[in-house]
């Protein structure tokens, strides 16, 4: 898929996973000491998740998936991992 037509569909999966789980995403600190929060990361043709704790990526992956699900996009569970950052309450999951 090229990455323009990956932009164009996913788009609104993004927009949608967003609204429907509004400031779940992991809390993070810039240089200036402004917080951001991220809670999808977009790489050509797979999409990171990521939250503050377990529960909410849990239901990031949810909401995720049946979004995709309801616009005909296919999730492949068997290469989706998850991994934990150095600090204990940050978790995410690549798609």
């Amino acid at each position: 898929m090229s990455p323009w037509l990956f932009n164009l569909c996913m788009d609104g999966v993004v927009r949608e996973v967003q609204s429907r789980t509004l400031g779940r995403g992991a809390q993070m600190l810039g240089d200036g000491k402004e917080e951001w929060e991220v809670s999808q990361l977009l790489f050509a043709v797979y999409t990171g998740l990521m939250a503050g704790s377990k529960k909410n990526l849990e239901r990031f992956v949810k909401e995720f998936g049946r979004v995709c699900r309801r616009r005909k996009l296919k999730v492949t569970e068997a290469k989706s991992k998850v991994m934990q950052s150095a600090r204990e309450d940050i978790v995410g999951e690549m798609n």
